[in-house]
């Protein structure tokens, strides 16, 4: 009884044999040793094999475009005292006033608070686009922790910056953030 192969294995069969074949042929040719006279190549017709590869197009995937695309974390330092995080939001380099930070323990989880950047209502001498979250007190707070900024209604509008804080303070320990939010062209 005669069993056909599935299309990719009867294609990956002939390429074999196709490989098989042009080996053969140059084995052959190599080893042909006529008295002392130079060998001379047989061809051999291989049997007629089309092979058709399969075209793949790949869309990239669809990165999000928001209000806020650069967010990164400037450096933290270590504090025994206090985990907080200080940064500024701009717009082209330039101070941004009225962004809402928000921040939580998980990445898009819910947001645990949120501030307005700049002078405002309760902190009327912070500077042009800077914000503060506290994130412990009474010592060191170890943490993942993720910031980005959100419209009037908590959508996010921005990229996100992730932070580890860590539970003991000392050279080389992360308990004082310094973010920065812009928007680029």
């Amino acid at each position: 009884m005669h069993q056909q192969l599935p299309e990719h294995q009867s294609l990956s069969m002939r390429l074999i044999l196709g490989i098989g074949i042009l080996l053969l042929l140059v084995i052959s040719t190599y080893l042909a040793d006529d008295g002392g006279k130079q060998a001379t190549a047989q061809t051999i017709p291989a049997p007629a094999t089309q092979i058709f590869l399969p075209v793949i197009s790949v869309e990239p995937a669809a990165t999000p475009s928001y209000e806020f695309n650069v967010g990164a974390v400037e450096r933290c330092d270590p504090n025994a005292g206090i985990t907080y995080v200080n940064g500024t939001v701009a717009k082209g380099g330039v101070p941004f006033n009225g962004a809402l930070v928000a921040f939580s323990y998980a990445e898009d989880g819910p947001i645990v608070a949120q501030i307005a950047s700049g002078p405002h209502e309760g902190y009327p001498n912070w500077p042009d686009g800077f914000f503060s979250h506290i994130l412990g007190t009474g010592g060191p707070r170890a943490g993942e922790w993720y910031f980005w900024i959100v419209d009037e209604q908590d959508q996010r509008i921005s990229v996100t910056i992730h932070l580890h804080t860590d539970s003991e303070a000392g050279e080389g320990m992360c308990q004082q953030g310094v973010l920065h939010f812009d928007r680029e062209e």
